[in-house]
């Protein structure tokens, strides 16, 4: 059931993590009929129904913005993550085959083949703070508690160093 607090959830999490957050194959079309609802709301429901669906179609367009940055970056890489919906898969494939026509048209070679990005979910036991990685990407700060989806060579450096545990889904 998508509300306006996961919809805050989704957000900070897209925004906070470098990898992609793992969504309901069905998110969009939950978000957008949670946002038709509101809609249709309005009418009998005043100014704060008005900014609840103002606030929630802002906050939609927020997290395709920050899961597009990323979809952008994994197919100029070539990699696949597993945490795509159906309608991201499709913009992947698609910007993957104009990267790879770009490539080829200047001499370059395109991917030989679509990587899968290997993550993991893993809860912090201390607090971190943000680092470097050797792939120059940026991780943290994660928070005490703090639940978190990394690339699986980031998250095994996390658990060896004992700074955070393993999350079985």
């Amino acid at each position: 059931m998508i509300s306006y607090s996961v919809l805050r959830d989704i957000e900070r999490q897209e925004i906070t993590q470098a990898s992609l957050v793992p969504l309901p194959e069905d998110f969009y079309e939950k978000a957008k009929e949670y946002a038709v609802e509101l809609e249709v709301r309005i009418t009998g429901g005043g100014v704060m129904v008005l900014r609840e669906y103002d606030n929630v179609k802002r906050i939609i367009k927020r997290i395709m913005e920050k899961r597009e940055e990323k979809i952008v970056l994994l197919a100029a890489r070539g990699i696949e993550s597993e945490n795509l919906t159906k309608e991201e898969k499709e913009l992947f494939y698609s910007i993957k085959k104009m990267i790879d026509e770009y490539r080829r048209n200047f001499g370059g070679e395109e991917m030989e083949s679509v990587k899968k990005e290997r993550v993991k979910k893993v809860r912090m036991v201390k607090e971190v703070e943000a680092y470097t990685a050797p792939d120059g990407k940026i991780y943290g700060p994660f928070r005490k508690e703090e639940e978190v989806v990394l690339p699986s060579e980031e998250a095994n450096m996390l658990l060896k160093a004992r700074l955070a545990e393993e999350v079985v889904s």
